[in-house]
């Protein structure tokens, strides 16, 4: 006689200070799904080129890799998920850096998710099907993804780091994989038409007054869960912006969603980080750093509580001290169970002009510039007048416009903008707001 299938089960979690341990739980509805917010916020980018000071850490490790190399296996087939790629040898130096000598050498796949390129002409990725051209040191990086690894490859502005991600996912979708592309922000996920980290995992900023418990119930959510057991790629852009604890966030709620067996109600034993999927993350640490880190402890969700000097934070459940200086992804526990090949693309493409090349180096890296360098920038013709002036805080750019506003003798005229624009074809959940701002307008205008 048949048995009856188990009801599902949803994994709970007893947690000491250092460690998570997965237990299983009686069955559970999960939490009901929480409204969408209708708009949501986005930050700017930073532009190209600018400079940081050099106390920003930098992650540890870079070896060099050849495109050839015989340790590297097969692509790891979908089956095999779980289990993550054999690392290749490393040097001493640490870092990977895959370098190029050769000046010379400068898509949709069948899937449940709707198709990311739909005709949002002024995104860099959404250009016709074209390969983008790629020099040996971006090919070897593509290589590196196809053979399963995972993978972090960064470098300075320029050094087409975007170019890889849009080759990567052509490559990966033709091969059948579903990858998803995702970062910090909604301004950073536009720029790559992807989605960003909090509407993958169905957070809002609420969610992180959760204890990890019911944080990771809250993956189990019906189209939640479709969307990470459904993911084999996962690619997380502008890795910088991405905190310690969001990460390890992401990594026990994707790994539990991942590797929990609703027949034996339990966890798989030993589960692989991020449940086994491949992650590529991409970005560079000398750009915009995670904002309000550590706002709410990733354990108990209780609110952190800085101390005098805002250098360490602690939660009332005693969970801490975290070091403000502990706030990169690259220093989670996460990262380092996902055992990332590091690749730093070190050939610029934006620039030719190997001198100025190398101030902007030293921009990034916040490196005095020599007496020659700073006569070079400050000591030739110049006939601009008027031009507009980059300042880095909002107060600074208020001021200036004030100031100059108001030097202005004509009187002020008001006029009232009729704009015209395209809706994002992955924000139909807006689309109704089209009616109502036309209604109020047309009763303003009458």
């Amino acid at each position: 006689m048949a048995q009856p299938t188990p009801s599902p089960r949803i994994p709970s979690l007893s947690f000491a200070k250092d460690e998570i341990h997965f237990s299983p739980q009686a069955p559970i509805t999960p939490a009901t799904p929480f409204p969408r917010s209708s708009m949501a916020g986005t930050k700017r980018k930073r532009p190209y080129g600018a400079s940081m000071t050099p106390s920003r850490p930098l992650p540890e490790a870079i070896i060099d890799v050849s495109s050839d190399s015989d340790s590297d296996s097969e692509p790891t087939p979908k089956a095999q998920r779980s289990q993550l790629p054999d690392q290749i040898e490393r040097d001493d130096d640490g870092f990977l850096s895959i370098s190029s000598l050769s000046d010379d050498e400068e898509d949709e796949s069948p899937s449940q998710a709707k198709p990311r390129v739909q005709g949002i002409s002024a995104n860099p990725m959404d250009k016709p099907d074209t390969e983008p051209t790629l020099c040996k040191e971006q090919q070897d990086v593509v290589d590196l993804i196809l053979r399963g690894r995972n993978v972090f490859y960064t470098g300075s502005a320029g050094c087409g780091k975007s170019t890889v991600l849009k080759a990567v996912v052509k490559k990966l979708e033709g091969m059948g994989k579903i990858v998803n592309i995702v970062a910090p922000t909604g301004r950073a996920a536009l720029q790559v038409n992807g989605m960003s980290t909090w509407s993958y995992m169905g957070w809002t900023p609420d969610h992180f007054k959760y204890d990890l418990n019911r944080l990771i119930k809250e993956g189990f959510r019906k189209h939640i869960r479709k969307r990470i057991k459904g993911t084999d790629v996962l690619i997380i852009d502008e890795i910088s912006m991405v905190e310690n604890h969001h990460l390890e966030r992401m990594n026990h709620c994707i790994t539990a969603v991942r590797c929990w067996n609703d027949y034996e109600g339990r966890m798989e034993r030993d589960p692989p980080p991020f449940g086994g999927l491949q992650l590529i993350v991409t970005g560079d640490f000398c750009q915009l750093p995670p904002v309000k880190p550590f706002q709410f402890c990733y354990l108990c969700g209780g609110e952190m509580l800085p101390n005098d000097d805002d250098t360490e934070f602690n939660c009332d459940e005693c969970h801490g001290p975290f070091e403000e200086t502990d706030k990169w992804a690259f220093k989670s526990m996460a990262w380092k169970k996902a055992k990332f090949e590091h690749v730093h693309l070190r050939e610029i493409h934006r620039q030719k002009d190997q001198t100025f090349i190398q101030m902007l180096q030293k921009c990034r890296l916040g490196i005095p510039f020599s007496r020659d360098e700073t006569k070079t920038l400050m000591d030739h013709p110049c006939k601009v007048g008027g031009a507009a002036q980059l300042l880095c805080m909002k107060h600074e750019v208020n001021k200036v416009n004030r100031e100059n506003f108001n030097k202005l003798k004509t009187p002020t005229v008001d006029y009232q903008a009729i704009d015209e624009f395209e809706w994002n074809p992955k924000h139909e959940h807006l689309y109704h707001y089209n009616a109502v701002i036309g209604m109020v307008w047309l009763s303003w205008w009458r």
